[in-house]
């Protein structure tokens, strides 16, 4: 692996700065307004008494285990001792998104990139990590369901991962990865990951560099996520 003595400057409509001590760095985000659904229309039938009725019902529930994030990634690469901007800057170079293939990840570890190893990892890592039943319809093994997806980073590839292809029109596909200790309650053993798109479209066919759907423990409640990312 080949360290690269540069800053980084990273946006989602995101602006970080920091060392570079690996390619995967750590960066900071600005968020739009966040939505959901909000629940179908409530069916009814008319009836009197002494009739007996069939009735099948469809339903459509909201997951109570998954969230979703997009976005586009921009920046800057610097030389620099230190600063980011005015005398300390050599030099400076403008982020193509569409250059070498590079990656985002989210995880719920803040110092991911200091303490991994990363290795492939699954559906049912994500299940016993975030404590989901393996058998719920949008359990780990049922949303990361294949491990045909390949993650590419400076550092090498990591083959065989854990894999959701997004629906809706999204063209982004999702890796899972692990750092070897996948156990119950140890969120930040894994990351969420995808390719930088500079072409990609989202769930709903807007153009965006990124997608990535992660999990959220306990079901129901709210998680933090840190985000990273990798630059040519």
């Amino acid at each position: 692996m080949k360290y690269k003595p540069v800053l980084l400057i990273i946006g989602l409509l995101i602006v970080v700065a920091g060392i570079v001590m690996a390619a995967m760095t750590g960066v900071s985000v600005t968020a739009g307004t966040q939505s959901r659904w909000a629940g179908g229309a409530t069916g009814n039938i008319i009836t009197q008494a002494g009739n007996i009725t069939n009735v099948n019902i469809s339903g459509t529930v909201l997951t109570s285990k998954w969230a979703d994030f997009y976005g586009n990634v921009s920046g800057t690469i610097v030389l620099s001792n230190g600063s980011i901007s005015g005398s300390g800057v050599v030099y400076s170079w403008t982020y193509n998104t569409s250059g070498s293939a590079k990656g985002v990840c989210l995880t719920e570890n803040s110092s991911w990139i200091s303490s991994s190893a990363p290795v492939a990892a699954t559906g049912a890592n994500i299940d016993t990590v975030y404590g989901f039943t393996g058998t719920d319809a949008d359990s780990g093994m049922n949303t990361y369901n294949t491990s045909s997806c390949s993650f590419v980073m400076d550092s090498g590839t990591i083959n065989s991962c854990g894999n959701v292809t997004l629906k809706g029109n999204s063209t982004f596909n999702d890796c899972v990865i692990g750092n070897g200790g996948n156990t119950a309650n140890n969120y930040g053993n894994l990351a969420f990951c995808t390719p930088i798109n500079a072409t990609g479209k989202n769930y709903i066919n807007s153009s965006y560099n990124y997608e990535v759907m992660v999990p959220i423990q306990p079901p129901g409640t709210s998680g933090t996520y840190y985000f990273y990312a990798e630059l040519s």
